[in-house]
């Protein structure tokens, strides 16, 4: 073997030592995020990317969500007329990932969000409340069905 090939080898050793310590860290605990969220506008940006088991975060979030469908839904706690949501309104993102729902009154509400066609979207579910002092939310729409703490993430900012 040439020092060239060892170099090859112990580069590709750490890469796959790289990749697997960040598909456990990233597997192992549970999220510390609210299951429910408070803002004062509908506005802000999507992105994210499936990247397989590159699923970085600051890499994920590197990526507009560049036409995103997106549904918002009134949430109805608790239920009043036996169904849990009601249409609102839907949009699509613009090329840098952005989308503004204008003036929303306070209340419960969802926003479905799908990132790439056919493929399975989120549901967030948050309130409107004026008295909030959000500028945006930045929405990670990476599909990362395998792990619980990569993509799928709801930040009012």
């Amino acid at each position: 073997m040439t020092t060239r090939s060892i170099a090859a080898a112990v580069a590709i050793c750490v890469a796959i030592g790289v990749l697997g310590a960040n598909i456990v860290l990233v597997q192992k605990g549970a999220c510390n995020e609210p299951e429910h969220y408070e803002v004062s506008h509908v506005r802000g940006r999507v992105v994210g990317k499936s990247l397989g088991l590159l699923q970085f975060r600051w890499l994920r979030r590197l990526f507009a969500g560049a036409s995103a469908d997106l549904q918002l839904l009134t949430h109805q706690v608790p239920y009043r007329t036996g169904a849990p949501y009601g249409f609102v309104r839907a949009m699509v993102t613009d090329q840098s990932g952005f989308f503004d729902f204008g003036e929303v009154p306070p209340g419960e509400y969802a926003l479905s969000v799908h990132l790439i066609p056919n493929e399975a979207g989120i549901m967030f579910h948050f309130a409107v409340n004026p008295n909030m002092r959000t500028k945006g939310i930045l929405i990670d729409a990476s599909p990362a069905p395998y792990c619980d703490c990569c993509g799928w993430d709801f930040e009012p900012r």
